[in-house]
């Protein structure tokens, strides 16, 4: 009778609340046509120049016209989060949604962490803001691409 009454009293503490996930970083990497590799990351803190690489120049290693995104939510380890993570691309000049992905169900690695991607095509002279957000978190990276002569 007094373990029930132990068990009782033991369920009826919540459970500590679990760290709400945040969004770690923000990545865009260039898809090169050449070789199908993926460039360093370009977005922010990266300092590379983005004039014309559609066509292998400025901070290109080769001709480049879509972008890989990636994004890493962090929290507990190991943990499930069912709170969906959305990543949405955006053109600076008239807000124009270039590529959207909501994926649920994340589950964080035993480091604490996931990294999830959505692919941009035909994105390389057009400057775009990367949003993505999970719950109350919320990051953004500017991704100034320019194309002249």
């Amino acid at each position: 009778m007094r373990a029930l009454a132990v068990l009782a009293a033991l369920l009826a503490i919540p459970a500590a609340a679990a760290a709400e996930p945040a969004i770690g970083k923000i990545e865009a990497h260039l898809f090169y046509e050449a070789s199908g590799r993926l460039s360093d990351n370009i977005a922010p803190p990266a300092e590379v120049s983005l004039f014309n690489t559609v066509i292998g120049e400025g901070g290109a290693e080769e001709p480049a016209s879509d972008v890989l995104v990636a994004v890493t939510v962090t929290g507990e380890a190991g943990a499930f989060v069912e709170t969906p993570l959305t990543i949405k691309v955006v053109a600076a000049d008239d807000g124009t949604v270039l590529a959207e992905r909501k994926i649920e169900g994340l589950l964080l690695s035993a480091q604490g962490s996931v990294t999830r991607a959505v692919f941009v095509p035909d994105s390389t002279c057009r400057a775009f803001r990367i949003e993505a957000a999970i719950g109350k978190a919320k990051a953004a990276a500017d991704i100034p691409f320019v194309c002249g002569e």
